[in-house]
């Protein structure tokens, strides 16, 4: 940029300004920080001819490749140097309205990597994972569908199996062991092929949950960390200023001395709208300019002790301190950071200039430009957190969540050190979330090695589902049970009905069949016992809720319709029980 003779634009041009950017050091920096190892996946950014100009592995993706530009897929599947790869190409969407080059961010994936198990550190089970595919947003009906219909295949062979050793009860005993072996034999290998399906789909929907919580969460950071470097370069710098030594050294500060500090405050913080005011301060503390003429009531008055102490403390130019996040009267009594550099004349300390930074203004910005396609209006459901070890708010997306409180969430999130990150789903506010996190770790030698220590925690929710999810409690369906081999027992058929294990002696069973058999009666009270009607052999039968016989009064869903016989032996009558699941048949002693 053009270096003028003065501040007017049109002034004669002295010379040119040209500043090298380390583009290679900084990429290196931001790979480390977003790639995953485990999946062997290559960052890099193209330019816009889609050529490679920075890789997170140039041994895996050179710089100087070049690949197609592709923004309207989600994915594609592209071969690079005989490899397959899963591949997603997107531009960038800005930071406060600036969008820099023309270049896009790129990432491959080894196809053979791509879908990789990761190890698990959800703190919820299967069965809830389960529920949360059923009752989330954004799941694909096609994949609600697979559980599902596992679901009724292992219910419909269950039956199968249940009613075969109804049925083996006419059977000599030698051909009952057979068949009862061979039965639990059919209903454990169904079983375990429900288990591998379920478990499948509970990995695959935990990894759609979690998705990129964790970048994001590290995105947000990242950016916080590298904006509040340029804070602590900016007073340093501006603290070499040789008219600040010029005038703070003079033996007594005239009226036209302070104006010409204001003058160059106002010039410099016209320039740096990241700040509400800058002000210069004397050797005593005492405020002699600022830079915003809405703070002219701060001019003379007398910072904190704590603020000199430090100030004096500062050897040479490399050397700031921070304000903790607190209220201060700088900021209208509001919350943020105040960045200090002292000012010194041949190594004299003759005062100092504080920067104070617009908290609320640039730490929103910060959260809402790292969500991927922010909408304020679902700020309640999808939202970031920046907070402090203590769990104190800094900033928050969500209005609900403001500046000073604290966020109630596990203690385990702010166990992480400098630079790690951690994703898991929580239950917040009764609903499921999604919750990335990541520790700040500093940027260069800030927060690194410059003595300043402030751990800063970046957290994203991503809603879910409601908290009252309908989780299927998991029963064993049927286990092999020892024949007594005794002539005085007999075999009991069981069934579950809530919570209650129950039992019908099996030459009183006829057979489980579907809910679906049930020809509702929609008119009858709901508390009423009878339910309505099926047809089994060319016969009406009843079909009847025992729930309140049996004080089970919060029933889930039923899936079985078990047909018993009228006790009554001169009877043919047969009646048929609701029950949520089928048990095991086991043989029991009649002593």
């Amino acid at each position: 940029m053009p270096v003028r003779q003065s501040d007017d634009a049109n002034s004669k041009t002295i010379g040119i300004l040209s500043l090298c950017f380390r583009f290679k050091d900084e990429m290196k920096s931001i790979f480390e920080n977003l790639k995953n190892e485990n999946n062997k996946e290559c960052l890099t950014i193209l330019d816009k001819e889609g050529i490679v100009i920075a890789s997170s592995d140039a041994s895996h993706i050179a710089l100087g490749s070049q690949f197609k530009i592709d923004l309207s897929t989600k994915y594609q599947l592209v071969s690079y140097a005989g490899r397959d790869y899963l591949a997603k190409t997107c531009k960038t969407n800005g930071y406060q309205g600036y969008f820099g080059q023309q270049w896009y961010g790129h990432i491959m994936i080894p196809i053979d990597y791509a879908f990789i198990q990761e190890e698990d550190n959800l703190n919820l089970n299967q069965a809830i994972l389960l529920a949360i595919l059923q009752e989330g947003e954004g799941f694909n009906e096609e994949l609600k569908k697979i559980p599902l219909q596992a679901n009724a295949i292992q219910t419909h062979l269950n039956r199968l199996v249940w009613n075969g050793n109804i049925n083996k009860n006419c059977e000599d005993n030698s051909n009952k062991n057979f068949s009862r072996a061979l039965l639990h034999e059919i209903s454990s290998t169904g079983e375990k092929t429900k288990r591998i399906f379920d478990l499948s789909i509970a990995n695959l929907t935990k990894t759609i949950i979690l998705n990129n919580t964790s970048y994001v969460a590290s995105l947000m950071v990242d950016i916080m960390d590298r904006n509040l470097y340029e804070r602590a370069n900016d007073c340093r710098w501006w603290a070499l200023t040789s008219e600040f030594k010029k005038i703070l050294s003079s033996q007594e500060i005239s009226e036209k001395s302070r104006e010409k500090l204001e003058e160059i405050l106002t010039y410099i913080n016209n320039l740096y709208t990241v700040y509400t005011n800058l002000f210069i301060y004397d050797k005593h503390g005492v405020i002699l300019a600022v830079s915003n003429d809405s703070q002219n009531h701060l001019v003379r008055k007398q910072l904190e002790a704590e603020v000199v102490k430090n100030s004096l403390n500062l050897k040479n130019s490399n050397d700031y301190f921070v304000s903790d996040f607190e209220k201060t009267k700088l900021y209208n009594n509001d919350f943020t950071y105040i960045y200090y550099a002292s000012i010194l004349n041949h190594q004299e300390f003759v005062g100092g200039i504080g920067v104070i930074f617009d908290s609320k203004v640039e730490f929103k910005a910060m959260i809402e430009e790292s969500i991927p396609n922010f909408d304020a209006t679902k700020s309640n459901e999808i939202f970031g957190v920046l907070t402090n070890k203590n769990k104190m708010i800094l900033s928050s997306s969500n209005p609900s969540l403001q500046t000073g409180d604290f966020l109630s969430v596990s203690d385990k999130f702010f166990e992480l050190k400098k630079g790690e990150s951690y994703s898991e789903i929580v239950v917040y506010d009764n609903k499921y979330y999604a919750v990335g996190v990541k520790c700040s770790q500093g940027y260069r030698e800030y927060k690194t090695s410059d003595n300043y220590d402030n751990e800063v925690y970046a957290l994203f929710f991503s809603y879910i589902s409601q908290g009252n999810l309908k989780i299927e409690k998991k029963r064993e369906i049927f286990t092999e049970t020892p024949m007594l081999m005794q002539e005085n027992s007999q075999e009991i058929a069981t069934f579950y009905i809530g919570g209650k294990w129950l039992g019908v002696p099996i030459h009183n069973v006829l057979e489980a069949v579907s809910m679906e058999k049930l020809i509702a009666a929609p008119t009858l009270n709901n508390n009423h016992p009878f339910k309505g009607t099926m047809t089994y052999n060319n016969k009406a039968v009843a079909v009847i809720d025992i729930k309140n016989f049996i004080d089970e009064p919060n029933i889930p869903m039923y899936k079985e319709i078990v047909i018993v016989k009228n006790f009554d032996e001169n009877s043919d009558t047969y009646l048929g029980i609701l029950v949520n699941s089928l048990g095991d048949i086991p043989e029991i002693s009649n002593n």
